[in-house]
């Protein structure tokens, strides 16, 4: 495999910044006030690069308000509110929402804008073709709807640079129900797919995102509820180079590969979990196929379910997954399946895994259901707990791409001072899967709340006479008073 891209938002966030910041200077425009429409404000003489449109709180609906055409120019249309709840382009199933197909910049896009009910053969919310590379900061795409495919958004010959987006209850008839990318290189960060569809056709693929020749950077972006009726409920891509980095892919549905089938390509995944996805057949967590090569980085999978094997990992035909640092644990029925090929190494695979450094060990995760009980949900709490074998038991060189931070932000690379260092490398070691274990300022604090009180000794009490373990407070090898006198020594907040 070539070696890892390292992608990270810098150059959205920047794109963002350098938006935000020519405001200051730029020329601003509003509707209704200076231009009856949205499009008439685009075509107007005086409206040139780097300015603004400003659209007051309303809904824009309409001719001039839909299928909008920035025509090469870079010009930023933001919401003045700043809040997309409030300003809303509703195409009524009239048309899309708005095109980007000459070229333009990260300079050119939107801000703060809604986009409700866009139909297309192709591209229901959004086109982005002819080499165009435009922004969208804090932008709805909902409910819209392609023949074909990308249902809220379809990139092809084009990138794009989605922040803080959210794409909700898009559906495509092919491929792509949020988004779907041809020979494209979209950037998506910081943002939220939720009951997307690729469910209109018994072929439907991506029920979020769909990726075809092209490349996709997804970061710190959760991939949650969506469904396809073939393969990949959250992620399909075939002969593409993805890297997923910090994100979650959690609960999703498709017949194969419910949260992410690759087929061929070169991809990556990095402090991610993928989590609670079904299956129908095959694949809950990952489905690879035809000689595709996806490499998983500091991941946990867990509690994916497929009836006809690879719970957590199916590898099939010359498919090769490799697993560095991770997380499989909890899958349905089995962690690794399919008659492809799986090179682990220093990783947490239930029931076993051939490799250096690979541990078949309980992960104690802090809370893997979440409060609502249910897996695959936002709550779930895949943390390691207190004394769990996964803390210090990674491969630092294997962890070189794994970045500076963990899947929520902490610190990578910490010594746990209760923990033996049972991995590879000069300490501090890294942990294994999407969380490195964060020590707590109190030790007493078993349940991570922020302070010490009846919760933990409850939790004492639970393990009260037995060896060893997380709630061994005193180290003397089992627990009890001296583990109380602990708690009481450490009651309040932290």
């Amino acid at each position: 495999m070539g070696k890892l891209r390292k992608v990270c938002t810098h150059a959205a966030v920047a794109a963002v910044v350098a938006m935000g910041a020519r405001s200051a200077l730029a020329g601003v425009v509003t509707v209704p006030g200076d231009f009856p429409t949205i499009q008439a404000a685009l075509d107007a003489p005086d409206t040139a690069d780097g300015d603004e449109i400003v659209l007051s709180r309303a809904i824009y609906s309409g001719a001039g308000n839909i299928d909008l055409d920035w025509r090469g120019q870079a010009i930023v249309v933001r919401s003045a509110a700043g809040d997309p709840a409030s300003c809303t382009i509703d195409c009524r199933g009239e048309g899309r929402g708005v095109i980007f197909q000459t070229g333009e910049s990260s300079d050119a896009g939107l801000r703060g804008i809604r986009i409700l009910d866009g139909a297309a053969v192709a591209g229901g919310g959004v086109l982005l073709t002819g080499g165009s590379d435009p922004t969208f900061e804090d932008c709805i795409i909902e409910q819209c709807v392609a023949t074909t495919d990308g249902g809220g958004v379809l990139a092809t010959g084009a990138a794009g640079r989605f922040v803080d987006c959210r794409f909700i209850d898009n559906n495509a008839g092919g491929a792509g129900g949020g988004m779907y990318v041809l020979v494209g290189d979209p950037v998506v960060a910081e943002s939220w797919f939720e009951g997307n569809h690729a469910t209109t056709s018994p072929l439907g693929t991506g029920g979020a995102i769909a990726v075809a020749n092209g490349t996709l950077h997804l970061e710190a972006t959760v991939l949650i509820d969506n469904e396809a009726s073939a393969a990949g409920g959250g992620l399909y891509e075939v002969d593409a180079a993805t890297t997923v980095l910090r994100s979650r892919f959690l609960g999703n549905r498709a017949c194969e590969g419910a949260g992410w089938f690759v087929r061929g390509g070169d991809s990556q995944a990095i402090n991610s979990v993928l989590a609670g996805n079904q299956a129908e057949r095959e694949g809950g967590g990952v489905f690879a196929a035809a000689a595709a090569l996806p490499r998983l980085v500091n991941c946990t999978v867990t509690e994916n379910t497929a009836p006809l094997g690879g719970g957590g990992l199916l590898a099939a035909g010359g498919a090769v997954v490799t697993v560095d640092n991770g997380v499989v644990w909890g899958n349905t029925p089995d962690a690794l399946g399919g008659g492809g090929r799986f090179s682990v190494q220093y990783s947490d695979v239930e029931e076993g895994a051939a490799g250096p450094g690979n541990i078949d060990a309980d992960p104690l995760f802090v809370d893997p259901a979440g409060p609502d009980r249910i897996p695959g949900t936002i709550d779930d709490d895949h943390r390691p707990g207190p004394g769990a074998p996964v803390i210090d038991a990674g491969n630092n060189t294997l962890a070189a791409d794994a970045g500076e931070i963990d899947l929520d932000g902490g610190t990578r690379f910490v010594d746990d001072p209760a923990t033996a260092d049972t991995g590879l490398g000069t300490p501090p070691l890294v942990d294994l899967g999407a969380h490195e274990f964060q020590p707590r300022p109190c030790p007493a604090d078993l349940d991570g709340s922020g302070d010490v009180g009846f919760a933990d000794l409850l939790l004492v009490l639970a393990a009260w006479a037995k060896a060893g373990g997380p709630f061994d407070l005193d180290g003397d090898g089992s627990v009890g008073f001296g583990d109380l006198l602990v708690i009481l020594a450490q009651w309040g907040s932290c």
